[in-house]
């Protein structure tokens, strides 16, 4: 019979040890015309713990067709900064103009310095600038690691 004291047990393999762990993810979806409304747009996640942004996706099924510029940005807000208010996170916001159904990504090099670790209550918001007009069915993808939780891919 084996021996199965608290002694002859191996060591519980920690979390923070464990290499090429998938980071978390937060999606939000506009459905339908819901992105045309600049009302639609707003806060969508609080940090519950220290946590570090990796990268952003965007994909929209329909284009905007006003005749201006029309960009989505990702804004930190810290403190009792109000939407509108906070700090922009990617050096080029997603262009709503561009093709349909293409995802478009910002990875760590596209982010303005600084503004990819969230601290606790530290929050996440969708900036528009331009007048969306037309745009439809809009995904944006929020990928993050906790801080201090070993190694992610």
């Amino acid at each position: 019979m084996e021996d199965f004291s608290i002694e002859s047990l191996e060591p519980p393999i920690l979390f923070e040890n464990i290499e090429n762990k998938h980071a978390e993810y937060i999606t939000v979806n506009l459905f339908n015309t819901q992105p045309a409304t600049a009302a639609n747009y707003g806060i969508f996640f609080t940090a519950r713990h220290g946590c570090e942004v990796l990268y952003v996706s965007e994909v929209h099924g329909t284009l905007g067709t006003d005749a201006g510029a029309v960009t989505l940005q990702v804004e930190k807000l810290t403190g009792t900064q109000a939407k509108g208010a906070g700090t922009v996170m990617l050096n080029t916001g997603f262009n709503l103009k561009s093709t349909i159904n293409t995802v478009q990504t910002r990875e760590t090099t596209d982010f303005v310095k600084n503004t990819t670790t969230l601290n606790i209550s530290d929050r996440l918001a969708l900036r528009l600038t331009g007048v969306p007009t037309a745009v439809a069915d809009l995904q944006v993808t929020i990928y993050l690691k906790p801080l201090g939780r070993g190694h992610y891919r």
